[in-house]
């Protein structure tokens, strides 16, 4: 099994801020009062913030195989925009329960 060496570059990677993504969020609720939308979006923005830190992982590490595991990660939004990449794999759902 290949060891990963964590990087300043992909520790980067890991500190994002959410705060603006919730006022993002909260003032998308506010102004459309449509939850499903506002969930929507809530979950393509997720989708695209792992999608850069897999990206950022990988140009430290090179191609390394990448596991998403945990219960958003069952989520389709999530799954079908991070299929794009390659050599993924979803832990099974009853594997990522919270």
């Amino acid at each position: 099994m290949r060891s990963i060496q964590y990087s300043s570059t992909l520790l980067k990677c890991y500190q994002y801020s959410n705060k603006p993504q919730v006022n993002l969020a909260l003032s998308l609720y506010r102004d459309t009062q449509d939850a499903s939308y506002t969930a929507a979006f809530v979950l393509s923005y997720l989708a695209e913030a792992l999608l850069l830190i897999a990206e950022e992982c990988r140009a430290a590490q090179g191609n390394v195989p990448l596991l998403f595991a945990g219960g958003v990660m069952c989520n389709s939004i999530i799954k079908e925009r991070l299929s794009s990449l390659s050599d993924i794999a979803f832990a099974e759902p009853r594997l990522s329960a919270d």
